[in-house]
């Protein structure tokens, strides 16, 4: 994951939003202005990458959230 100019950023910005509208797509949709079926799109296409079910398993989540908040203090990601 690198910043916003990367191919992934929808995909991290999804993530972001994501975990701050605590894994609401509708409320996810609404932040990105984005159709409810792109975030879902979104966080399949993390899963299909990573391997890694983050709509779905709190430990998961939780190790994503603490990796972007790393990526984020080592200014690689806005």
């Amino acid at each position: 994951m690198t910043a916003d100019g990367d191919a992934g950023a929808p995909l991290q910005r999804s993530a972001r939003f994501s975990f701050a509208c605590a894994g609401s797509v509708r409320q996810t949709a609404h932040a990105l202005d984005v159709h409810e079926n792109t975030v879902r799109y979104r966080l399949a296409r993390m899963e299909k990458l990573t391997g890694l079910d983050i709509a779905n398993d709190s430990d998961t989540q939780l190790r994503m959230q603490l990796a972007l908040a790393v990526l984020r203090l080592q200014g690689r990601l806005c």
